[in-house]
């Protein structure tokens, strides 16, 4: 589904033989689940680094184009369906009781380069430079919130906090998380 619906994208390209969209596409998630490099990625791939900078930045632009409105916080509706799986998996460990759950949220670090304004901001833990995205997803591990751009060096609870998730989150509703 994820390259159909980024294969016109990715397909305009200028050399004859273009490599196939699916080799572009898993290259870059490989490189953001994994938080690698353009070149270490590329290696791994077969491409150069620069086709992985420009693969990078063409699924970033349609992502946001094509699965933008896709992220939404779920109704009552599909949050009782999700909280029904998640008393399901509960279950199966032999959890008793869970309290209703809206998804489960944690945050990644995407390596960029230095920026040139208050680098210091960006360097995480690991110290590199990256960016500290935050996700929350359902009990089908589908997206319902992301929080992007935060400096690398923003702790996890504060991004939590500046993402106003909580917010949008009924009474009584719990988010999993590992703080």
């Amino acid at each position: 589904m994820i390259v159909q619906r980024l294969r016109p994208y990715f397909e305009k390209s200028l050399t004859k033989k273009p490599l196939p969209t699916e080799i572009k596409v898993a290259s870059v998630i490989h490189m953001l689940a994994h938080g690698s490099s353009f070149r270490g990625d590329s290696e791994l791939f077969g491409l150069s680094p620069e086709t992985m900078h420009r693969a990078f930045i063409v699924f970033l632009n349609a992502a946001k184009r094509e699965f933008w409105s896709d992220i939404t916080m779920p109704n009552e509706a599909q949050r009782e369906k999700s909280k029904s799986v998640f008393e399901l998996k509960a279950t199966r460990v032999g959890a008793e009781w869970i309290p209703p759950i809206t998804g489960a949220v944690d945050g990644t670090h995407i390596n960029i380069r230095a920026p040139s304004k208050n680098p210091v901001s960006y360097i995480n833990r690991k110290q590199k430079f990256s960016l500290n995205v935050q996700a929350l997803v359902n009990a089908n591990m589908e997206f319902i919130h992301v929080y992007v751009g935060a400096p690398g060096r923003v702790h996890d609870q504060n991004i939590f906090s500046q993402s106003k998730v909580v917010d949008l989150v009924p009474d009584g509703w719990l988010i999993l998380g590992i703080v």
